[in-house]
C-alpha cells in the first residue's frame, strides 16, 4: 500500500543502507589487499630481508 512511510520502513531503509556500506567497505578492502599482494608477489625475498633487517635493529 502506498502512502507515508512508517517508522518500520525508515528502520528497514537504515538497516539496508548500513549493510550495503559494510559490504562495500569489505569489498574495497579485499580488492586493495589482492592488488597489493599481486604487486609484491615476486618480491618475497626482498620483503623477508627487510623483516630480518628490522628485527636486527630492534634487538
Amino acid at each position: 500500500m502506498l502512502g507515508r512511510p512508517n517508522l518500520r520502513d525508515e528502520a528497514d531503509n537504515h538497516l539496508t543502507y548500513d549493510m550495503i556500506t559494510v559490504m562495500l567497505a569489505e569489498f574495497d578492502t579485499e580488492t586493495r589487499f589482492r592488488l597489493r599482494a599481486s604487486q609484491g608477489a615476486d618480491r618475497k625475498a626482498e620483503g623477508l630481508a627487510l623483516l630480518d633487517k628490522a628485527l636486527q635493529q630492534a634487538q
